[in-house]
């Protein structure tokens, strides 16, 4: 498995604008321009050129797409290579891997006690608020969201169905769990790999 990053403030307008242009997904393409704010599209780009990056890397000529099951994409000539991207404010990240594999990043935010005890699990919620509440709400958060990626099944899966606490081994079955700290964003990887592997900052261009 493979995890890698960038910081859209890395790259000025026009090089997001020749990064946009070199992606081979029209979709994808759409799908940032469409937003707003600069800043939706270069995270909505960086995300995209990220996962082709890293696909170029290993090889892979044909990166012609296909949305299985609950709209997750895979590649239709690659079906043994599984990816998922993540992006959060400065940061997009995508995580590659020979078996299924979810990722969330998020920015730390305070903890919101309210959305803790509606959606996550009795323990999880006393875990929460027992001590360091911003922290352990993020972590629980981006573990979950790793995993119902993992799954591929979006929300689906209601959040209080299951239960993520690694330091007291309570995990999905056949799930492993990684976590990354990248400055005040946390970053959790959901996959059946027990290898973990390092956090690579890499270039777009």
């Amino acid at each position: 498995m493979r995890i890698c990053y960038i910081n859209i403030n890395d790259y000025n307008n026009e090089q997001w604008e020749k990064i946009r242009d070199n992606l081979p997904w029209e979709e994808r393409k759409i799908k940032a321009d469409k937003y707003r704010f600069k800043e939706d599209r270069y995270r909505c780009i960086g995300a995209g050129a990220l996962l082709y990056k890293m696909l170029q890397d290993t090889g892979i000529g044909d990166y012609t797409m296909a949305k299985g099951k609950d709209d997750k994409p895979y590649l239709i000539n690659s079906e043994d290579v599984h990816f998922n991207i993540s992006h959060s404010n400065d940061y997009a990240i995508c995580a590659l891997d020979c078996m299924p594999v979810g990722i969330d990043i998020e920015q730390r935010k305070d903890a919101n006690i309210k959305v803790a005890k509606r959606f996550f699990t009795k323990k999880e919620y006393e875990w929460i608020i027992d001590n360091d509440s911003d922290i352990r709400f993020n972590r629980i958060w981006t573990l979950k969201e790793s995993y119902v990626k993992y799954k591929g099944v979006g929300i689906k899966l209601p959040f209080n169905e299951f239960e993520v606490m690694p330091e007291f081994g309570k995990l999905p079955e056949g799930a492993s769990f990684y976590e990354y700290e990248i400055g005040d964003y946390h970053v959790a990887v959901c996959t059946a790999s027990d290898n973990q592997p390092k956090l690579e900052k890499i270039k777009l261009i």
